[in-house]
């Protein structure tokens, strides 16, 4: 009998030990989880899209050189990765929708347009 009780003691202490363990690290892994979203949505303050865009000007090629930094794709693996809602693919389907949209008018509308033209633009995209 006394070789039982040990027996179902070691049992218990080990399923408690276990169950601890299992939900540490599930908190540690929710916590890297999080700290890698957060890295991810911080914008590098290293990283400058190339627009030249002033009063007078949108050079329309470097416009065109701002689909080469599009978020999209990566925002897609975060739909699948993290369980977010917000990067479906539909919804990063639309972005880069808006955006191609935007960059396509603020090229017809030409390098010389006037600043209210190209912030009608702007806040068109923005409303979308």
């Amino acid at each position: 009998m006394e070789y039982f009780l040990i027996a179902i003691f070691l049992f218990v202490s080990f399923a408690l030990i276990a169950g601890i363990g299992f939900i540490f690290l599930t908190i540690l892994s929710r916590l890297k989880e999080e700290k890698a979203l957060k890295s991810k949505s911080k914008i590098d303050k290293t990283h400058k899209v190339p627009i030249a865009m002033t009063n007078k000007s949108v050079n329309i090629e470097q416009l065109n050189k701002t689909k080469e930094w599009y978020p999209f794709e990566e925002w897609k693996k975060n739909f699948f990765e993290f369980q977010m809602e917000q990067y479906t693919e539909k919804n990063c389907n639309r972005g880069k929708e808006i955006f191609d949209v935007l960059i396509s008018e603020l090229s017809a509308l030409g390098e010389q347009a006037e600043v209210e033209s190209k912030t009608a633009l702007i806040e068109k995209a923005v409303k979308s």
